[in-house]
């Protein structure tokens, strides 16, 4: 029976240091309105409030910096995402 471990010359860090690394992205805005949406989706499967936070004020702070997320349908109304044309042709 083998067991599978990193190498030792890669440097794993420990959890933490990655849940601190998305809060201070999340802190300085660095983040797009598409991967916040994506963080969104993964705090809200954790229940993982600090993080719903700061992606609301994330939001906010950009909205009034005037960016504006990515239209998701082209001017005609047509999805514009391979996922968005599927779910439309299948109307949901």
């Amino acid at each position: 029976h083998k067991t599978f471990s990193s190498p030792d010359n890669i440097r794993q860090p420990p959890r933490h240091e990655y849940a601190m690394d998305r809060i201070e992205k999340l802190k300085n805005d660095v983040y797009s309105f598409e991967e916040l949406d994506t963080l969104e989706k993964n705090a809200t499967k954790l229940r993982d409030q600090e993080t719903l936070s700061l992606i609301t004020q994330s939001r906010a702070s950009k909205k009034a910096k005037g960016e504006k997320p990515k239209s998701t349908v082209d001017d005609k109304g047509v999805p514009l995402t391979k996922r968005g044309r599927r779910d439309a042709k299948a109307g949901r």
